[in-house]
């Protein structure tokens, strides 16, 4: 996959982001990174701004997470048609994507929250002690 060298140098020099798989982030706090640097694409292109006007914040909320599940939806149709590897993970990018953008707007470091839940899963053992 050929990726812009603009988009490549504004990424490797701005953001510490890798531009190739293999590559290592540079500076830590990936995952936190990140989550800013999709965040701020988030707020240029008026999603914030279109939940905020929402009266009803419930309402805002239960509609952003339902383009979470538009996008597994979208993953599970990849499967289904038999679509490549490569389209199937845009559709899995487009989901922690989204997840990371309504995480921000809630205020949530994803980061965070992900280091909380994984060490709260790891006590639980093997399939979560249910038999199959």
């Amino acid at each position: 996959m050929k990726i812009d060298k603009e988009l490549s140098k504004n990424l490797t020099i701005k953001h510490g982001f890798p531009v190739k798989m293999g590559e290592k982030m540079t500076g830590g706090g990936g995952v936190e990174k990140l989550q800013k640097f999709v965040y701020e694409e988030y707020l240029k292109n008026g999603y914030k701004k279109m939940f905020a006007e929402c009266s009803n914040r419930e309402l805002a909320d239960i509609a952003e997470l339902g383009l979470i599940d538009t996008e597994v939806s979208e993953a599970i149709e990849c499967i289904r048609h038999g679509k490549n590897q490569l389209d199937l993970s845009f559709e899995l990018a487009d989901i922690v994507i989204r997840a990371m953008n309504f995480a921000s707007r809630k205020g949530i470091n994803i980061n965070n929250a992900i280091l909380q839940k994984h060490k709260k899963n790891m006590k639980r053992g093997y399939l979560h002690g249910k038999v199959v």
